[in-house]
């Protein structure tokens, strides 16, 4: 072996790559010894192989057009995976040279290093790479990449959507292009950057149609193929802008609300201690706002008013939560005053704590009203469940839906409740004659109301007689929504009047028969009355023994027949008026006054007598107006209008 052969091989055999001579077919013919390091296969073993066996299934077809085109060309390169002894694959980088005998071609030479790691290098630099510009297009803010000098190395998708420029238009402008103030002499961002590697700021950006976009700007130095750029990261904040205006706005209208509502607005911490009151609380409580601010909240509240009023601080003091309340808060003067206070707990953007905001309104006069108004309806209840009359409330169906205990009462129920819980069918059961209450709807049809005496039928079956005042009750529609009515039971009132007329039938006849005597009486009488004033003294003693001999004990019998008041007091009336016959006063008025209807002088006697204009009424079956009407006549006729002269005092005197 030559010098050069054993040089040649000591360099082969200790060198790191592995260096193989394939023939035309790709089958090893010669290994360097640096294999058994590299793949782990011994030299003899793989010589006489195929080299493409051992090759990672994806990269055969690729490496297989690399070994044509060596043997067409001087030298190539590739690199592929090849499978190690132990079974994995390595990849390998390779340089491939023909080898020929003159124009012969013998085979290809190929010198082959492990790149396994720096393969995996460049896959894990490609994956961040793919990572990274992944996050840069997808990213919701505009990214920039540039230089110092403001040139624009690269953009992002959303940076020309957002200026809308493409990217191409971009990439290698300047940065004043989109950001004016970048070209300042002093930028003091810049500035600002250079000293802390990171800056936020905001700006404005120029779109490609010359509008303007409000941006934020956060910018940081990074490393980029050795040399420092700025990468910058853009955000739109148009909607913040607008939202920061819209709250400036909002916040000058809720001041202005605020400065100037009656109502007055306090913020607590959640201890209960006062932050701020609006100046409202002057003409609420009379305290000026300083005098209020850092004091509890209980040492306004009325004692009798602070458990409640506590556990709906405490309720709005959850977060979120609000809360109501009612209770009397002491004025600066001593004087208590009912206020309706809503509050609700807020996180203070600044402090980042809960506190409590709550608006309060001075409701005194309506809280006094409420009071009054509980105590009429009270009032009103009482007089409703112990009215002696019946008070009722039905629906335009016939269905009873109020009613008080003297309706039950009336109706024969036990109860008011079991009045109103039953089903009872007005028409059909309590009324007597059904077509009683379709007149009464049919008069609630035109009129607001009736007043009508009708007989009903008691739970019982037993007839009664009642005395109804109906109303109806419409929205505002004017449509019929149920009748209101008051009701008395009239069976007693009735009974008597019927008996009335039976004794009054009694009566007439009785009186017819008198007048007939007192008519014979009268006959003599006119006869008498032309005789001399003794004869006529005669005959005034002979009339008046006849009346009390005659007609008097009759009706004093006739007192004894079991009549009412009202028959007595027609029996009073027939005596009264005998004893006007017989009386020295009926002459003298009748007399001295012929201008008197005998209405008037019945009237004039019953004065004299001291009767009341209702008795006198009652007994005459006139109304108190008609008897007012007769003594303003008598008067008249007696010359005493205009003097102050009792009529009962000057009747008495003429007699």
């Amino acid at each position: 072996m030559s010098i050069r052969e054993l040089d040649l091989r000591t360099i082969l055999e200790n060198m790191i790559d592995v260096v193989v001579i394939l023939d035309l077919n790709g089958v090893f013919r010669s290994v360097s010894p640096s294999v058994r390091c590299m793949l782990g296969y011994a030299p003899a073993d793989m010589i006489g192989t195929v080299s493409f066996d051992y090759l990672f299934p994806d990269d055969r077809e690729r490496v297989a057009w690399t070994f044509l085109r060596t043997l067409e060309s001087e030298r190539q390169m590739e690199w592929f995976r090849f499978r190690h002894a132990d079974g994995r694959f390595i990849w390998l980088e390779t340089v491939a040279r023909a080898v020929r005998d003159g124009n012969r071609l013998r085979g290809i030479v190929v010198s082959a290093r492990d790149v396994s790691d720096r393969m995996r290098m460049e896959e894990a630099l490609h994956e961040r790479e793919r990572r990274y510009r992944m996050i840069v297009e997808n990213a919701n803010d505009a990214i920039y990449l540039h230089d110092f000098e403001g040139n624009i190395i690269d953009v992002n998708d959303n940076a020309c959507r957002m200026l809308d420029y493409r990217r191409e238009e971009l990439v290698g402008a300047n940065l004043g292009k989109i950001d004016p103030k970048w070209r300042l002499p002093e930028n003091p961002e810049l500035a600002n950057l250079l000293t802390h590697e990171r800056h936020t700021f905001e700006r404005e950006n120029v779109r490609r149609d010359g509008s303007v976009v409000p941006v934020e700007v956060s910018v940081k130095i990074v490393g980029w193929e050795g040399s420092g750029l700025v990468m910058g990261f853009v955000r739109d904040i148009t909607e913040r802008k607008t939202a920061e205006a819209q709250l400036r706005r909002s916040e000058k209208q809720y001041r202005l609300l605020v400065e100037n509502t009656m109502d007055y607005v306090v913020r607590f911490h959640l201890d209960g201690t006062v932050l701020f009151v609006s100046e409202a609380i002057e003409t609420n409580l009379g305290y000026l706002p300083q005098e209020v601010v850092g004091r509890s909240y209980l040492d306004f509240v009325h004692p009798d008013d602070r458990p409640s009023a506590g556990r709906v601080f405490r309720l709005a003091s959850k977060e979120g939560q609000q809360g109501s309340m009612e209770c009397r808060l002491r004025r600066k003067d001593g004087r208590y005053r009912w206020m309706e206070i809503r509050g609700k707990s807020f996180r203070n953007d600044v402090t980042n704590r809960l506190e409590i905001i709550s608006v309060a309104r001075d409701v005194t006069r309506r809280v006094e009203m409420e009071q009054a108004l509980r105590r009429a309806e009270k009032g009103y209840r009482d007089i409703f469940d112990n009215a002696l009359v019946a008070i009722y409330r039905s629906t335009p169906e016939g269905r009873v839906v109020m009613a008080n205990e003297a309706s039950a009462r009336i109706l024969g129920y036990e109860s008011a409740d079991d009045m109103v819980h039953s089903d009872t069918d007005v028409a059909e059961q309590i009324y007597v004659d059904g077509t009683d209450r379709q007149w009464i709807i049919d008069r609630l049809e035109t009129k607001d109301s009736c007043v009508v005496e009708i007989p009903y039928r008691r739970k019982n079956g037993e007839i009664t007689w009642s005395m109804h005042y109906i109303r109806a009750i419409r929205d505002e529609a004017g449509g019929l929504l149920c009748f209101e009515g008051v009701a008395q039971d009239i069976t007693e009132q009735k009974k008597a009047e019927e008996n009335l007329r039976t004794t009054l039938n009694n009566l007439e006849g009785l009186v017819q028969e008198r007048t007939e005597e007192l008519e014979d009486v009268n006959t003599a009488l006119r006869v008498l009355l032309n005789r001399s004033k003794e004869d006529r003294r005669i005959l005034e003693e002979r009339l008046q023994r006849n009346v009390n001999e005659l007609l008097m004990p009759t009706m004093n019998e006739l007192r004894t027949c079991g009549l009412n008041e009202k028959g007595l007091l027609f029996l009073d009336l027939l005596q009264s008026n005998l004893r006007e016959i017989t009386s020295p006063f009926l002459s003298n008025l009748s007399s001295f006054y012929k201008n008197l209807t005998p209405r008037e002088i019945q009237v004039a006697g019953m004065i004299r007598e001291g009767k009341r204009t209702k008795e006198i009424a009652e007994l005459l079956g006139v109304s108190t107006v008609t008897v007012d009407t007769h003594r303003i006549n008598i008067r008249t006729k007696l010359g005493l209008i205009g003097e102050k002269v009792n009529l009962r005092s000057h009747l008495l005197s003429m007699a």
